[in-house]
């Protein structure tokens, strides 16, 4: 999660890994950094095995017990209450940075939910909203049921404005990558001439 004011990076979920931050399919998030030698002793691990199971056996996964799919993990939540415990704590986290960003900003404008679940769990939308309404934030219930185009999906009354942005990571990434492989042939074309 990233905070933005105009157009410049403020703050942002992550620390020095992704491990940090909010929670995910299959990471933790933040944690308490007492816990990593309690884990250590308690599942008699070392620091590659606790790696492993932060990284690819915590977040929702984890604590749910049923899947790093958010989906699953929203269709297992009335007869699980692990599962449930999952999404009460991603929605919380959630929470917790935009108050947290809002502070620091000393208000926002607008909320861009995108990518994986951002962008396509009108559940987690909905529930993240309902919290968020000491900051003027109104979902519109309709809009945020529409799947798969950009839209404003708050009230026109609401505070602060409500988006969906869809996104295309791996054609992100092609481009991150195709800007940086030219810079690199034009930077050795310097150091040549």
């Amino acid at each position: 999660m990233t905070a933005f004011d105009n157009g410049k990076v403020i703050d942002t979920s992550m620390g020095f890994t992704p491990e940090a931050g909010l929670t995910m399919s299959t990471r933790a998030g933040d944690l308490d950094a007492s816990l990593f030698p309690y884990l250590m002793k308690k599942l008699n691990v070392d620091a590659d095995g606790l790696n492993d199971i932060l990284n690819e056996k915590s977040g929702l996964l984890g604590i749910s017990g049923v899947s790093p799919d958010m989906r699953d993990v929203l269709a297992a939540r009335d007869t699980n209450p692990r599962a449930q415990l999952a999404v009460d704590m991603f929605v919380n986290r959630i929470v917790r940075y935009i108050g947290s960003y809002a502070a620091e900003m000393q208000g926002l404008d607008t909320i861009v939910f995108t990518a994986g679940v951002g962008e396509n769990s009108a559940p987690i939308r909905k529930l993240v909203c309902a919290k968020l309404g000491a900051l003027g934030v109104k979902l519109d219930s309709v809009k945020n049921e529409v799947v798969g185009k950009e839209r404003i999906i708050s009230q026109p009354a609401s505070k602060v404005k409500v988006m969906v942005v869809p996104t295309n990571e791996e054609l992100m990434i092609a481009k991150d990558a195709f800007q940086k492989s030219h810079l690199e042939k034009r930077v050795r074309v310097a150091l040549q001439a």
